[in-house]
């Protein structure tokens, strides 16, 4: 957390050097596309405000009302990035209708070529080290900010666009250059969204084929069903059922039991919980209820029945 932390702040300062360059000289020089660009960025370091805030509750541990932990305020927090995406899209949008037929004129001048390509550059590497930094930590705040900021690139890249034909004097362009940019703030805001909602909805968070593999390469393990996974990237809970020969002991059950969690932690990145079910093996899999389960063994604690 304190690594996440880290990385949404300087993320922020550079927000707001770069948001700050851009609507100075938008204001100065009537360019509606890089005024719009300087309020995306505007609103990339009040992102990175309230990811900071989020964070503050994403990293309590569990506790008695939160017997899972705090993470999906992480999920929250993506989730509002993706709505004041979707603000700003608009807001884009209704400024460039808004400099239809107005008198003044755009200018180009070598200041707007300048904090242009400067944040482009900004941009392209704030996007591809937040990216790296989001995978490397699991945290799914970082990897949807990452997506807003990679937005930025063709924002940028839209403006610089504009400015060249204004200095052909095709200011229609301006006005073109502004909708793309809120196309792809949309479709930024989309990407973040369906994300987030994947979680807060508990869509499967790994390939059950993947877990079912490994856990029929355990030994002792003769088959397995009920596979279920859910959590945001980097913090995931897995729950299955495995059957296992009628004869064992209890004690041998749990122990083929931890074997399975274990592995399965070892070979897939992110699972932070594993809940195994044991049942004796009876030559085809159980199309019962799930809640028939005779013995529960959570991966991080002592083996118990239910």
């Amino acid at each position: 957390m304190r690594a996440v932390r880290y990385v949404l702040l300087v993320t922020l300062a550079l927000n707001l050097l770069v948001a700050g360059a851009k609507l100075v000289v938008g204001h100065m020089f009537h360019v509606v596309s890089l005024t719009a660009d300087g309020v995306h960025s505007s609103l990339d370091g009040f992102n990175n405000v309230a990811a900071l805030v989020a964070m503050t509750f994403a990293a309590r541990p569990p506790d008695p009302s939160h017997p899972y932990g705090h993470r999906k305020y992480e999920t929250f927090a993506a989730i509002g990035i993706g709505v004041v995406l979707l603000t700003v899209g608009v807001g884009v949008v209704r400024e460039a209708i808004g400099r239809i037929g107005a008198t003044t004129e755009p200018i180009t001048h070598p200041a707007t070529f300048a904090v242009t390509l400067g944040t482009l550059g900004v941009n392209v590497w704030v996007a591809r080290w937040e990216a790296a930094r989001g995978r490397a930590l699991g945290s799914e705040l970082l990897v949807a900010d990452a997506h807003h900021t990679a937005s930025d690139i063709g924002v940028s890249a839209a403006v610089l666009a504009a400015l060249v034909a204004i200095a052909l004097h095709a200011r229609w362009l301006d006005f073109v250059a502004a909708l793309v940019i809120a196309a792809i703030i949309a479709r930024a805001a989309y990407a973040v969204l369906a994300s987030g909602i994947r979680v807060l909805s508990d869509a499967a968070a790994v390939d059950r084929a993947r877990i079912e593999a490994i856990t029929r390469g355990v030994e002792g393990v003769r088959d397995c069903h009920h596979v279920r996974t859910r959590g945001p990237e980097g913090h995931v809970f897995v729950d299955l059922h495995i059957q296992v020969d009628a004869h064992l002991t209890t004690a041998a059950s749990h122990a083929i039991a931890h074997g399975v969690a274990d592995t399965i932690r070892a070979q897939i990145a992110g699972v932070v919980e594993v809940l195994v079910h044991t049942e004796p093996y009876d030559g085809a899999p159980d199309s019962g209820p799930i809640e028939a389960a005779p013995i529960a063994t959570p991966a991080d604690g002592p083996p118990h029945s239910k």
